[in-house]
């Protein structure tokens, strides 16, 4: 069976056996996947990860995204590929490395459309600058409201196993926002979202936020927690914010 294949084209009349090598064509057979999540690969023929300050790991970019300067290189970043010692490692949750994290902006209702009443789909922003919001938009507050619990239903499982819920964290009146946001930053998601409760200090280990917002009429924000069970998914974020005895709302 043929496996690879030179398409540069042989010098006329010669025997040689030194010829351009201009396209290889290799036939794809599959790649198994791993069962854990992440990936390390060494920069200099070693591989640590036990030390915070000297962790080599593989940076996992969605599609279409990068890191720095090299914008568009897709899921995973291996960067001197001639230097990588030949092997890779996977990992679990639980990787640290002393990386910066860019803080979580949120997101905006835009000044042209105050109550979201005009176009659902259009009427939000990633983010806004202060002079926008002295222009008349609004950021989003991750809140419960005095004397309620966030009230969360279940929506739906993550990779068949994480609960995602529905919870009223917000005020109405905010529309779509994007989708997935797993991480502060897209290319290290093991960097995960934490839900404080400002007035007691716990905080919430959030997997993935599904949307900040979504329709008007609701409150709800849409995100999945490590845990299996439905129920006591529901149980903990409502325990964790409840505001049943507040007069005040209890901000996150």
């Amino acid at each position: 069976t043929q496996m690879i294949h030179n398409f540069a084209p042989l010098a006329p009349k010669s025997s040689s056996i030194d010829v351009d090598l201009t396209y290889f064509n290799v036939g794809w057979g599959g790649v198994r996947a791993s069962n854990l999540p992440y990936a390390l690969e060494p920069s200099g023929g070693t591989l640590s990860f036990t030390d915070v300050e000297n962790t080599d790991y593989l940076k996992l970019c969605q599609w279409g995204l990068g890191d720095h300067d090299k914008p568009g290189i897709g899921r995973g970043e291996r960067a001197d590929l001639k230097n990588l010692g030949g092997y890779t490692t996977f990992v679990s949750e639980g990787l640290l490395v002393n990386h910066p994290v860019v803080p979580i902006v949120p997101w905006c209702r835009k000044a042209s459309d105050p109550d979201c009443s005009i176009n659902e789909a259009t009427c939000m922003k990633a983010a806004c600058t202060d002079d926008e919001v002295a222009a008349g938009a609004t950021r989003m507050e991750l809140k419960v409201a005095a004397g309620q619990t966030p009230n969360c239903v279940y929506s739906t499982l993550w990779n068949n196993k994480y609960v995602q819920l529905k919870c009223d964290m917000r005020d109405q009146n905010f529309g779509r926002t994007g989708v997935h946001k797993t991480s502060s930053d897209p290319c290290v998601p093991w960097v995960k979202i934490g839900f404080k409760n400002r007035d007691t200090g716990n905080v919430l280990e959030v997997a993935y936020v599904a949307h900040w917002s979504w329709s008007p009429t609701r409150k709800w924000v849409h995100f999945a927690v490590f845990e299996t069970d439905k129920n006591t998914a529901i149980a903990k974020v409502n325990a964790m914010f409840d505001n049943t005895g507040g007069t005040t709302p209890l901000f996150i």
